[in-house]
């Protein structure tokens, strides 16, 4: 099982930790790249016991959170390759002033349009959070 936790302490900064899946991105409009939140965690009841790298993001009004599952990264087309991580942070990267629903539909059209006819053989999920800064 995989799982990511964020929470936000009394000084205002979140705190997250991951556990398993892709890196999630943070999107910051008007910025030309986007960054990788990088802590490290082995997913959820694989080891008896783990220790989850906690990190501190630092979010502005309008930044968008983009988690996703690795059936969005692992989706392949007829030949074998996959939609990979790359692809993913292009897309996601060059979304940066769109909303929250439009970039989810943006990643869902092109990881369809590149698996062209090949079975979906794993979930897919997008989650993209707005963080609005209250």
């Amino acid at each position: 099982m995989n799982c990511w936790h964020c929470e936000r302490p009394a000084h205002g900064i979140p705190r997250y930790a991951r556990a398993g899946h892709d890196l999630p991105l943070l999107v910051r409009p008007g910025a030309s790249e986007c960054t990788t939140l990088a802590a490290q965690g082995a997913a959820l009841g694989m080891l008896p016991h783990i220790r989850l790298e906690e990190a501190e993001v630092r979010l502005l009004p309008n930044d968008l959170l983009v988690l996703c599952t690795d059936g969005i990264t692992d989706a392949n087309w007829p030949q074998g390759e996959f939609y990979g991580a790359d692809r993913l942070r292009t897309a996601i990267c060059g979304a940066a002033d769109v909303g929250a629903q439009e970039l989810c539909d943006r990643v869902f059209e092109q990881v369809s349009a590149f698996q062209s006819q090949s079975v979906q053989y794993d979930d897919m999920a997008v989650l993209v959070i707005k963080w609005m800064g209250i």
